[in-house]
């Protein structure tokens, strides 16, 4: 995840032009966050081209998550007053199951009002630390009535 916030330097053959300067300067490129939202969604980019084969890939590198994540390092101090509580917690997360054309995504949500209809192994409590979970094949008429 703090791959996300690392930078890179552009030097170099690298180096971009500066419309202040009018020529090529070192620079920083990177991403910090100016403005926290309520609720994070964090979007992964798990689709690529293969340029050697011009065709789309699917990623399927293991990506760990934690289930706090705090993001007080990545904040902006020049934008923003940095507030109190920079943690979010871990809600939902969507998975992928198919290829690069095509596929089905599935939705695992913490239900903490215990108010859903949703049984798909869900565990009775949620862990500070992730276990390993065994792949398994998704049927989705496992999960369907005749209503």
């Amino acid at each position: 995840m703090c791959k996300l916030f690392e930078f890179d330097k552009l030097d170099g053959d690298n180096k971009l032009f500066c419309d202040n300067c009018n020529e090529k300067t070192d620079t920083l490129k990177g991403q910090k966050i100016n403005k926290l939202p309520p609720i994070l969604t964090v979007d992964l980019n798990r689709f690529d081209f293969d340029y050697n084969t011009f065709q789309r890939v699917k990623v399927n590198d293991r990506f760990q998550y934690p289930l706090e994540l705090d993001l007080s390092a990545h904040l902006d101090p020049e934008s923003i007053e940095i507030p109190e509580n920079c943690v979010y917690e871990l809600k939902s997360v969507i998975i992928h199951r198919g290829g690069a054309y095509g596929g089905h995504y599935h939705a695992y949500i913490q239900d903490e009002l215990s108010e859903g209809s949703w049984h798909l192994e869900m565990p009775q409590e949620f862990k500070k630390e992730p276990e390993v979970v065994n792949k398994k094949v998704f049927n989705p008429k496992d999960h369907m009535t005749e209503e």
